[in-house]
């Protein structure tokens, strides 16, 4: 037995680091760092451990270090494992609820396919995204190596009218928007849109007419995403050529598809968001934020027979589930698009009562906030209750349950899919947490849902975000959904 003296009374951050801990619940040397407190060690109890084990395997270990002829075990260099990881979420897919976003990029799975410039901007943007999921900061420092050695590459590359041309050159453009929004967790109106204008620019030069194969519209529908949520989420209204793109994509996609009707529709919300921000009456805010609302409800009854979800009853009693509900999906995916519409919905409904408070209008909004954060806040248990709601769907044969769990009950560990599903959530749930028109138990619901995110998913930012929420200071949801990684997250 080895006696290792009482422990320290700080938390675990502040003991590492040899910082002055305060001792109050989230200590505020790790709230100033934006950091998860980890709590305290009980100071009554003394660390006395058992070494027999530890001795015992030591001594293996020396004996089979002399006798053994093996080779040692080569590990995959930090590029390798980032493009490995980047390729598998976003490229790939696997059928189990990744994002595939990026798709079109499937060709270039081995580097030497690519052009050097594109095959930098990948290797930047998958060392981006090993950051953003280890916060390996040595991760980090080699993302932005080889971002500075990316953008010198495709500017030259660029500087051929030949290789301008190409879709390579938008494919680049697209990786190195995407690195910035995984490192760039602050909202900079000029950063964050510069890459997606480049993108549009490249593709403006190139000619519609030679984007109708099947992956050059991929291409382009990543592009339509990504420049809408830009554009939102900086308060800036959508230029002309976005359109453009839209409607040369219709011809090609199912325009039907609410998915598509929805990303549609954010352009009026975005310009909406636009002119409050540089200045309008409150009535033409009041009209013009109704009528989009309306629009918003018309596809959402759409949607109900295109992306279906049941709503169903705990059978035994669970603290995750908010009221005496919760609603089950087939897959992550169409969750995301409900609380999309939902979030918008719920904002659209907030500038309804800022512009004409102690209305009728105002009266409508604010019921409509209420039934828009209860359905979010029913999305939540299919993805996060592990011990109740899961069990209980696994009974039962849910047909989305296999996509998004592979754990039942008391489990301790997760596929990283099932922490993605959890991942986008957290915008959703401090939108409902953050509106000044939901009820006090809802916020409170939502705040014990965020820490628990983060102590049994070890998501960091779902710890972070919940303390934002306890601070109750107000933020934008934009600079918490920038924090997050913006649409990198996207399905």
């Amino acid at each position: 037995m080895v006696f290792r003296g009482k422990p320290s009374k700080a938390c675990k951050r502040c003991r590492e680091r040899r910082l002055r801990c305060d001792g109050q619940p989230t200590c505020g040397a790790c709230i100033r760092a934006n950091a998860v407190c980890s709590g305290y060690p009980d100071t009554a109890q003394l660390r006395i451990k058992d070494e027999s084990d530890s001795v015992r395997r030591k001594v293996l270990i020396k004996k089979s270090a002399a006798t053994s002829d093996a080779p040692s075990h080569l590990a995959l260099s930090l590029d390798v494992q980032a493009r490995q990881s980047f390729f598998a979420h976003f490229v790939l897919g696997n059928g189990l609820g990744t994002s595939g976003a990026f798709d079109f990029l499937r060709k270039f799975h081995d580097p030497t396919e690519a052009p050097e410039f594109l095959s930098l901007t990948i290797d930047a943007a998958s060392l981006a995204y090993l950051w953003h999921q280890s916060y390996s900061e040595t991760a980090l420092l080699r993302a932005r190596e080889q971002y500075t050695v990316a953008l010198k590459a495709t500017s030259k590359a660029l500087q051929s009218q030949d290789m301008a041309t190409k879709e390579a050159a938008v494919m680049a453009s697209l990786l190195l928007d995407l690195f910035e929004k995984f490192t760039n967790t602050e909202r900079q109106e000029l950063v964050w849109r510069s890459h997606i204008n480049g993108a549009l620019a490249l593709v403006k030069a190139r000619g519609l007419q030679e984007f109708t194969d099947p992956s050059s519209l991929r291409t382009l529908v990543r592009l339509n995403t990504n420049l809408i949520i830009s554009y939102v989420s900086t308060d800036t209204a959508v230029p002309e050529d976005f359109s453009i793109v839209r409607t040369h994509l219709s011809k090609y996609i199912d325009a039907e598809h609410p998915k598509w009707k929805l990303s549609g529709l954010m352009e009026p919300y975005a310009n909406l968001r636009s002119d409050i921000h540089r200045g309008i009456s409150p009535l033409e805010c009041l009209f013009r934020a109704m009528r989009l609302d309306g629009e918003f409800q018309a596809l959402s009854r759409e949607m109900h027979d295109k992306l279906q979800y049941k709503t169903l009853v705990p059978t035994s009693p669970s603290d995750m589930v908010y009221g005496t509900y919760f609603d089950t999906y087939l897959d992550r995916h169409i969750t995301q698009t409900w609380n999309v519409l939902r979030l918008t919905r719920i904002m659209i409904n907030e500038f309804i009562i800022e512009a004409c408070p102690n209305t009728a209008a105002a009266h409508t909004a604010f019921k409509n906030i209420q039934s828009l954060a209860s359905k979010i806040c029913a999305s939540l248990p299919q993805y996060v209750d592990c011990a109740g709601t899961v069990a209980q769907l696994q009974k039962t044969g849910s047909p989305g349950l296999s996509r998004n769990f592979t754990c039942f009950g008391e489990c301790v560990s997760h596929l990283p899919v099932q922490n993605l599903a959890c991942y986008t959530l957290i915008f959703p749930m401090f939108v409902v947490g953050n509106a000044k028109n939901t009820a006090s138990p809802m916020k409170f619901w939502v705040k014990k849902q965020l820490h628990y995110m983060g102590s049994h998913f070890g998501i960091r930012n779902a710890e972070i975000v919940a303390q934002i929420l306890e601070r109750g200071k107000e933020v934008s949801p934009w600079t918490i959904y920038s924090l997050l990684g913006s649409y990198a997250w996207g399905a």
